[in-house]
């Protein structure tokens, strides 16, 4: 037989019929306020919905990293676009050269200084030298920045094709215990990110993105203006000119039409 739970304490009351008929007023407009809230998380629900549908999103993934691009439609023209693309490590690689992200359009175009990339790193805590939290860290790539390469139709007016050089970031020596010896914090997270206004061709925008992993250490000066933007390239996107691409891993990229 299950044990059955005794009340604690009872309580018990008269009420006069003036309480009685606020008590059942009180519930009328509980029911209404209830009522106006579900209307209102349905609308919130609505407008994100109209939100998300002025995005599309594809991804690219590997065992290492993963790629993603976003491209999103302007509410007041019909034409343009804001394309992002992001790539995160899943694993952490163990060369630390220079990486390069791009992207090229098709039935379209990337207008001229809207370009705009990232690079975050995250630092791992380490008790030994009092870091007692990781610390995440930012390199910003404005337009302008030596570290962009960029490509224009007769080298004049907007780019067909956009992209950064940016130098991934190595494990870093914290401090030093009592005998000397170095103590480590290890880079636990890492993520690059590219992003530009674009123009659509015929309210159709074509996007293709690539992110290279250099396998090998290489110089700066050899990559960052080195390579133009392809189908046959790396990705389908970077295709270097002085022979450079054997030094990067080929990852395959990703591409949307929106």
């Amino acid at each position: 037989m299950d044990r059955q739970e005794k009340p604690i304490k009872i309580i018990s009351s008269k009420i006069t019929s003036q309480e009685y008929k606020n008590a059942s007023r009180d519930s009328d407009y509980v029911k209404k306020l209830k009522l106006n809230m579900m209307n209102k998380r349905d609308n919130e629900k609505n407008i994100t919905k109209s939100l998300q549908d002025l995005s599309d999103m594809n991804y690219y993934e590997t065992t290492y990293k993963k790629i993603t691009i976003t491209i999103s439609k302007s509410s007041s023209i019909s034409t343009e676009r804001h394309v992002a693309v992001n790539l995160v490590w899943k694993i952490m690689p163990s060369v630390r050269s220079y990486d390069i992200l791009g992207m090229r359009s098709s039935n379209g175009f990337f207008i001229q200084n809207t370009e705009y990339g990232t690079y975050t790193y995250t630092l791992s805590a380490n008790s030994e030298c009092n870091v007692i939290s990781p610390s995440t860290f930012r390199n910003t790539f404005n337009y302008g920045n030596s570290a962009w390469n960029n490509k224009n139709l007769l080298g004049v007016g907007n780019y067909y094709g956009i992209g950064f050089t940016h130098k991934l970031q190595n494990n870093l020596i914290a401090c030093y215990n009592d005998i000397g010896t170095p103590q480590i914090s290890t880079v636990t997270a890492m993520s690059s990110f590219i992003s530009a206004t674009a123009s659509a061709g015929n309210n159709n925008l074509t996007v293709y993105a690539s992110y290279q992993h250099a396998t090998s250490s290489v110089a700066y000066n050899d990559v960052v203006h080195s390579y133009n933007f392809n189908s046959s390239g790396l990705g389908g996107v970077i295709s270097f000119n002085n022979g450079m691409g054997s030094y990067y891993d080929g990852m395959g990229g990703v591409s949307l039409s929106y």
